[in-house]
């Protein structure tokens, strides 16, 4: 498999689909690679600011990326684009993101507030 970026930080696996997403920290993006044919696909998703974390809804519609510099992108993984940007607060550091079993919420756990920010899915 070609290498996404130089410093891949974190993947993910959108089941029920044959993406497995990769949070490429040293370029600011996000890749898309198809397990059947171990290639990229398309052009990086622009998500800014370090990506260090991936969450994926159960049906592989969405993904989360937890990234430094206090917010989370959302991505359309079927049109592999970001629909929206959402503040974990200015004095937090994302370090860890997951969703729920049903995909109704995320779960961010944060360092520099103590505290977790559920978002609806």
């Amino acid at each position: 498999m070609r290498a996404a970026s130089e410093f891949p930080l974190e993947l993910a696996v959108a089941a029920p689909s044959q993406f497995l997403y990769v949070a490429n920290a040293s370029d600011s993006n996000a890749s898309a690679v198809d397990t059947n044919t171990d290639a990229v696909v398309g052009t990086p998703i622009t998500v800014g600011s370090v990506p260090r974390k991936f969450a994926v809804l159960p049906n592989g519609t969405k993904a989360y990326v937890a990234k430094l510099g206090n917010s989370v992108s959302v991505i359309d993984t079927i049109s592999r684009a970001v629909t929206a940007s959402l503040s974990t607060g200015a004095s937090s550091q994302p370090s860890s993101i997951t969703v729920s079993p049903g995909g109704t919420k995320a779960y961010l756990a944060t360092f520099g507030c103590g505290g977790r920010h559920p978002q609806g899915g």
